[in-house]
């Protein structure tokens, strides 16, 4: 690991810090104190939380994204109080204005997520001699692009009643926000468009997300970050505007029309030699804007990628990553009506019958066996972990729930999960470009860029938080606009 006096502040979010260090290219992600109990007296974490965090992305998150063209592995690392003293300064010394009074690191924590720098480590900045043909004369520089998907969920059984069509989750949210008093603008992208697999949708997909990127969307060059709402506000500045000034002008002649050529071919570059699964069809479009229907409605939840022009679900294209985000997705299957009922049945199991809390767990600590079992994309077969003739029907029942219960927490946690897509110009093209974890793309205007792609946050708060899920989901969905209502 780096020398302590070498981290630097570079993010934060709601539930963690983030520090990068240039010399060795890693990035440490620590958690702060927990908005619920940073008041609390008790510590909120212990020594075994850390361990349990790592153990479930190793063997339960990371079992999905073995074997993909993708970065995606971090480490365990242990912290000592010297070292989070030392850090917390650096938050203070740091910190952006606007971001004062937010809660900081937590005390109690033992450990933290140690990582690859994904902006940076997966492409080369300087090669040797003989490697010159992988950057371009004036050593271009990486240009390394997060996005945050979010999800084509849309819960249909909440308005199977009145036939009425619904939203996905991330417009209805949107759309409740903005209902709110002093609603801040809030960002037209659609997931169902950059899942479309059509290239006209991506594209406005990522031309909202540029509009009003909110979380959707930042640009760093190197080290630096280059566009993001917050910046583009600290200089007073429209987000377009700011877009067009400080991210075009970097790729040339095609400025960001060459800038969305290379996010979107690179979201449809194939990560795996065949498809794990062929998602549901459904006839999608903009949840917001008047492009026709919403989803074909069919009494079950509608978490498909959308029909595009140019998608061919034939299993010789192979898988892209949006194609795998929504075969995950996919695993979120069980009607939000059933949610609440099948983890009511099973608290109430475990609490009569403490011997067999390890295999209907839900919860920290992890039983990974069952929880391994679980991560199984939709359509693959998963053994039992019960002998069906010994055990009752009873519990079998209240196993498979759980491991309903189990992917429907896997997939939320992918819904929340970011994306860094990093570039780097070439010279000239030849398969000694493409390395381990890179590939090759054009971006329509006779410029060639090494990229690579990397799947992060894929960690959410511990799984058995049932009741705050099936809340929140019915909170976003009680208002909607005139032409999709909904009743929860």
């Amino acid at each position: 690991m780096a020398e302590e006096s070498e981290w630097i502040y570079r993010v934060e979010g709601n539930n963690n810090v983030v520090f990068s260090n240039s010399k060795s290219n890693q990035v440490l992600r620590i958690r702060k104190l927990a908005r619920r109990k940073r008041h609390a007296s008790v510590p909120t974490r212990n020594e075994d939380f850390g361990s349990a965090e790592m153990d479930y992305l190793v063997n339960v998150v990371y079992k999905l994204l073995d074997g993909l063209n993708v970065h995606y592995k971090a480490e365990q690392l242990s912290v000592s109080p010297q070292l989070l003293d030392k850090l917390s300064a650096v938050i203070s010394h740091n910190r952006p204005a606007e971001l004062n009074g937010r809660v900081n690191l937590d005390e109690s924590a033992t450990h933290a997520l140690l990582m690859p720098d994904f902006c940076r480590s997966c492409l080369p900045q300087s090669v040797s001699p003989r490697d010159h043909r992988l950057v371009n004369e004036d050593n271009s520089p990486i240009i390394s692009v997060e996005l945050r998907p979010k999800s084509c969920y849309i819960p249909t059984s909440l308005n199977e009643r009145n036939g009425s069509r619904g939203m996905c989750l991330s417009c209805s949210r949107k759309v409740s926000l903005e209902r709110k008093p002093d609603a801040a603008e809030q960002s037209m992208y659609c997931p169902f468009d950059l899942f479309s697999h059509d290239s006209a949708r991506i594209q406005r997909a990522l031309r909202d997300m540029i509009a009003c990127p909110q979380r959707h969307l930042s640009v760093r060059r190197n080290d630096d970050i280059i566009f993001s709402q917050s910046l583009a506000a600290s200089r007073n500045a429209r987000c377009g505007d700011f877009f067009e000034e400080n991210v075009s002008p970097i790729f040339g002649r095609g400025g960001t029309s060459a800038f969305l050529n290379l996010v979107g071919r690179s979201l449809r570059q194939k990560i795996a030699e065949r498809p794990l699964l062929k998602s549901r069809s459904s006839v999608s479009v903009h949840c917001r804007r008047k492009d026709g229907i919403v989803a074909e409605q069919n009494g079950s939840e509608c978490n498909a990628v959308p029909n595009g022009s140019e998608y061919d679900t034939g299993e010789e294209n192979g898988m892209c990553i949006l194609d795998f985000l929504s075969a995950v997705k996919n695993m979120c299957d069980v009607p939000l009506s059933e949610v609440q009922r099948m983890n009511d049945e099973i608290q109430a199991y475990v609490s009569a019958n403490e011997k067999d809390a390890a295999l209907l767990s839900l919860n920290l600590p992890y039983n990974t066996d069952v929880w391994r079992r679980a991560a199984t994309l939709p359509g693959h077969n998963s053994d039992s972990t019960l002998d069906n003739q010994s055990s009752s029907s009873k519990l079998r029942q209240l196993e498979s729930y759980a491991d309903s219960l189990r992917r429907y927490t896997i997939a939320r946690a992918f819904t929340c999960c970011s994306l860094i897509i990093s570039f780097s110009k070439l010279r000239e093209i030849d398969d000694s470009n493409q390395q381990n974890g890179s590939f090759c793309v054009e971006d329509g205007y006779g410029d060639s860029y090494l990229c690579s792609i990397a799947i992060l946050d894929l960690y959410k708060e511990p799984p058995n938080r049932i009741d705050h899920y099936c809340s929140q989901t019915k909170e976003f969905l009680s208002v909607l606009n005139d032409d999709h209502k909904c009743d929860p």
